[in-house]
């Protein structure tokens, strides 16, 4: 495909008819359905943003990746109308680089059919599931044959917004049912005339069969199937299909002492907004209490649902391959007054458990969430506990102002001393 040069511009008031705010309810709704977790979205093939801008305003922490600046040049414009906190990135579909864990990504309005063939659908698909939490979903929809054959097809479509006119043409292959598409705009200039513009992309068909293939292929069960993002059934005369999948979580077992314990989601409680520590801060503090042999990797702290540019790597100075497991570790932080869903309603949990320290948690409502992810290199060992108090004994020094810190392990909150 040419790219979404011209059309960036033009996008949303050619594809006025989307309901975005439908297509954020049902992602919304499948989320709880299948017992997702509310956290951190990525969207990918964002395009303008407005799915995101949707889903944003949901309370998901959101992420966009498109392959057009273009495009990523309307959804900055729409995030510094709207003010909501969402974090752009311009990477291809089969390159996407995150700088931590996903809980949920999803993929809309038929971007797979732009990937040119099994083998970058495959290399996409691959890179959601690498970046998912264990059990993370993955949302996502396609044309079905019935739309590229019926819908689509030979048609020619005209839109004539008065100071815009925009004529698409199809042209449908019987030999692998794909579909080019040639789009010419032409847009009043304010003396008289119009300028043109023109793009064209194609969009490949991919079967059901396919998919769910690619899907098991790159660690992905599937869940459900709609027609479109409504909860019925897909039909032969679905145009878009929708699947919901959730990466496999592998268990493996292992000796009793050598067991591996659930990855840990850290809060730490503060009485007023934490100020981040610097990439410098945490290298220094982080090396002092695990060394220079055992193995960490960070892959950032999230303020605000913004990603700063804090990154580093286990095998990197001044952390060099150990025998200890690497972690990555990702923070947002939130208000819990705001946002129950911090900690997927652990401290509220907590609370009422101990009721005691309801009082306390109030007094320090503002989160810093720490989500913790096996490494795919990491080895099984019994020294993971001592791993952990290493880990505490860092995150008290490198947050000064840390009133408490609280694990979902059932183990009391730890207070400062």
């Amino acid at each position: 495909m040419s790219g979404y040069g011209a059309f960036s511009y033009f996008y949303d008031r050619l594809t006025g008819n989307v309901d975005y705010p439908a297509i954020a309810d049902a992602v919304e709704r499948y989320i709880e359905r299948f017992g997702g977790r509310k956290g951190i979205l990525l969207d990918v093939a964002c395009g303008t943003g407005s799915l995101c801008e949707q889903l944003a305003r949901r309370g998901f922490d959101v992420i966009g990746t498109d392959s057009s600046p273009e495009m990523l040049g309307v959804a900055l414009d729409k995030k510094f109308d709207s003010g909501l906190p969402i974090q752009y990135l311009c990477q291809e579909m089969t390159a996407l680089d995150m700088f931590g864990t996903i809980d949920v990504t999803v993929c809309t309005l038929d971007s797979i059919n732009h990937l040119p063939g099994a083998e970058q659908v495959k290399k996409a698909f691959e890179r959601v599931s690498l970046f998912a939490f264990p059990d993370g979903m993955f949302i996502f929809d396609i044309n079905t044959p019935y739309k590229h054959r019926e819908v689509l097809a030979q048609n020619a479509f005209t839109y004539d917004l008065g100071d815009l006119f925009c004529a698409w043409q199809n042209q449908y292959n019987d030999t692998d049912g794909s579909v080019d598409i040639f789009l010419d705009f032409f847009e009043k200039n304010g003396q008289g005339s119009y300028d043109r513009y023109s793009e064209s992309f194609t969009e490949r068909l991919y079967t059901r069969d396919e998919i769910l293939r690619l899907l098991k292929e790159t660690g992905f069960e599937l869940l459900a199937e709609y027609d479109g993002y409504t909860d019925a059934p897909p039909n032969e005369t679905s145009e878009r299909l929708v699947f919901v999948a959730r990466k496999r979580s592998e268990k493996k077992e292992l000796p009793p002492d050598t067991a591996l314990q659930k990855p840990r989601r850290w809060l730490l409680l503060f009485p007023n907004e934490p100020d981040l520590p610097s990439k410098e801060q945490t290298l220094a503090i982080f090396g002092k209490h695990l060394g220079e042999t055992e193995a960490i990797r960070t892959n950032g702290f999230v303020k605000t649902y913004c990603f700063r540019d804090f990154r580093f790597d286990a095998g990197q100075e001044p952390f060099k391959a150990a025998s200890f497991p690497c972690v990555q570790l990702i923070g947002s932080v939130g208000n819990l007054g705001e946002r129950g869903c911090l900690g997927n309603g652990a401290l509220l949990d907590h609370i009422e458990a101990y009721p005691d320290d309801a009082s306390f948690i109030g007094e320090h409502h503002w989160i810093l969430q720490i989500d913790e992810k096996e490494s795919p290199s990491c080895e099984y060992t019994p020294r993971r506990e001592e791993l952990y108090k290493k880990l505490e004994a860092a995150f008290w020094e490198l947050f000064p102002d840390c009133a408490a810190i609280f694990t979902e392990s059932g183990r009391p909150l730890k207070k400062r001393n």
